[in-house]
């Protein structure tokens, strides 16, 4: 698989579980970008930042296929 592709699996799959995207497994430009399109969900309270785990919030569940669409590449 390509990088971008890799991005996206990891993505997909780690945003659905309860511990989140762990920013640290990620590249410094993948994690840039990543936060960079999460800005809009973490100001709308559909996203959470602790401990450099990104993680849905209880209404960012209800919406948890447009994020993850958005935060792909």
């Amino acid at each position: 698989l390509s990088n971008e592709s890799l991005y996206n699996e990891f993505i997909m799959t780690r945003l659905r579980t309860s511990a989140g995207i762990p920013l640290d497994h990620l590249s410094t430009i993948d994690k840039d970008y990543c936060l960079d399109q999460a800005k809009q969900h973490l100001l709308a309270g559909r996203l959470n930042l602790a401990e450099e785990n990104l993680k849905l919030t209880r209404d960012g569940i209800f919406t948890s296929n447009d994020i993850i669409s958005d935060l792909m590449k």
